[in-house]
């Protein structure tokens, strides 16, 4: 019932509170939790505490939204999820207590993470690190900091989702082969032109950069591993993008160390936060970035939007935009909107 709900927001996005005013608005009372980018995040049993007697769940991946923290609240109907990934939320309990998962897969949000996709590329086969740091220690132009080119080059794209899309669409007309992996991805679903779809090891082989764009899940778990990353070619980089998973961080440092590999653009770790004791750091030939990819002003006010928006609908009793998972309506209907 309006004016009785209690929405928690356990990683404050909205500094301006724009969209906190939006719930008010619509009879939310509002709870808010830590800033997001704060860490130490809040543990099961403060989840738990916390969210027994809300209707509503705001965040993002930070904090777990796990099968316990379900099972203690009576009236959570729904989390709304900032950004694509739901892995940090237990699905299966979720559809057993009927509470709806929504995520927030915004163009503003692809855009921006096709986007510092690419510029991870450029840095890296413009060597912009090693160069800089020969400018600043006095150094100019000479044979030791020769940038390459990008044109000539293959790339290959593991996950041709929305993202992995926008990174090809983008890179089209700029003189580079174009490869996509992806089991669930048909040539004829795609408008990119002059792309050719192949299998994981011929693409790792033949490609001289190799970016990443999978959701994490059982299957995507260190796709990349110390095998895989043995494939690749000795002047090969890889980009991530996507989820920190999916490349063993271990065997990536092993084939940094090996040579194995030339080089790494990495936006995501299998530990965040990180921390500057990660052996990532101590790469010449390494670009790192703190999970900021989609992080821009227009990308963070729309998830921001599109997760009020996914959270009152459901309290409103309707179906929202962006549902994960669907098979949790007929035990969500049943306990808190009957007839819809």
């Amino acid at each position: 019932m309006a004016g009785f709900w209690k929405v928690f927001i356990n990683e404050v996005l909205d500094r301006e509170g724009d969209t906190i005013r939006l719930l008010e608005r619509a009879g939310c009372k509002v709870i808010l939790g830590r800033p997001m980018g704060e860490y130490p995040g809040y543990s099961e049993a403060e989840m738990i505490h916390l969210a027994e007697e809300v209707d509503a769940l705001m965040g993002a991946s930070r904090d777990p939204y796990a099968h316990t923290v379900m099972a203690k609240s009576k009236r959570l109907q729904v989390i709304s999820k900032y950004g694509i990934g739901v892995e940090k939320i237990d699905l299966k309990a979720a559809n057993e207590y009927g509470v709806l998962i929504c995520n927030t897969p915004i163009e503003e949000d692809v855009e921006a993470v096709a986007e510092h996709t690419i510029t991870l590329m450029l840095a890296l086969v413009k060597r912009l690190k090693k160069v800089e740091a020969h400018l600043r220690e006095g150094g100019w132009r000479d044979f030791s900091i020769e940038p390459q080119d990008l044109w000539g080059q293959t790339v290959g794209i593991i996950g041709m989702g929305r993202i992995g899309k926008a990174v090809a669409e983008r890179l089209q007309n700029w003189g580079v082969k174009l490869l996509f992996y992806d089991p669930f991805v048909e040539m004829s679903s795609l408008k990119t032109k002059g792309i050719e779809k192949t299998t994981l090891d011929a693409l790792l082989r033949q490609s001289d950069i190799v970016s990443l764009h999978v959701v994490a899940k059982p299957e995507t778990y260190h796709l990349l591993d110390r095998e895989k990353l043995r494939v690749m070619k000795l002047t090969a980089y890889i980009i991530n993008t996507s989820r920190g998973e999916v490349i063993e961080e271990n065997a990536l440092v092993e084939a940094l160390e090996g040579g194995w590999i030339a080089g790494a653009g990495i936006d995501v770790f299998e530990k965040e936060p990180v921390t500057p004791k990660n052996p990532l750091f101590s790469f010449e030939q390494v670009i790192l970035t703190p999970h900021a990819a989609g992080w821009t002003p227009r990308s963070k006010r729309k998830i921001s939007e599109k997760a009020v928006e996914n959270c009152l609908s459901v309290l409103k009793g309707e179906i929202p935009s962006f549902l994960v998972n669907r098979e949790a309506l007929p035990q969500w209907r049943q306990r808190f909107a009957k007839g819809v």
